[in-house]
């Protein structure tokens, strides 16, 4: 269980690192000054996922697992709070598909961890 853990926080990091790329592309070239407002925002929240998914996976590898579940829940957290700086905003819908895959993956990261919080594995 524990490799499919790390396994997992990995493809999350790695999927919030190029959602971060993505969201830095969109705010370098968008001209109109609100939607570049929430672009800065979210990669702000994107900076503060990622770093929580790094702590998460750290803790995870060294099975602290209650910190990694709450680091996990940080990282969702930020990128709700992205979504809710975008919605009714006219973004490509590939940014709403892909912030929803990067939450969906922090929320198995945090269920994979509770997981082992609650088994003897």
């Amino acid at each position: 269980m524990q490799g499919l853990v790390n396994m997992v926080y990995q493809q999350t990091e790695r999927l919030g690192y190029k959602n971060l790329e993505m969201i830095k592309g969109l705010d370098r070239t968008e001209n109109y000054s609100k939607l570049k407002k929430y672009y800065r925002s979210c990669v702000k929240e994107y900076e503060l996922s990622n770093k929580a998914i790094e702590e998460a996976k750290g803790f995870a590898s060294s099975k602290a697992y209650r910190s990694a579940s709450e680091a996990a829940a940080r990282a969702f957290d930020s990128i709700s709070m992205c979504e809710a700086y975008l919605e009714g905003s006219k973004t490509p819908g590939y940014v709403t598909t892909r912030n929803w895959w990067f939450e969906r993956m922090c929320d198995i990261d945090k269920i994979f961890t509770d997981l082992l919080i609650s088994a003897k594995f």
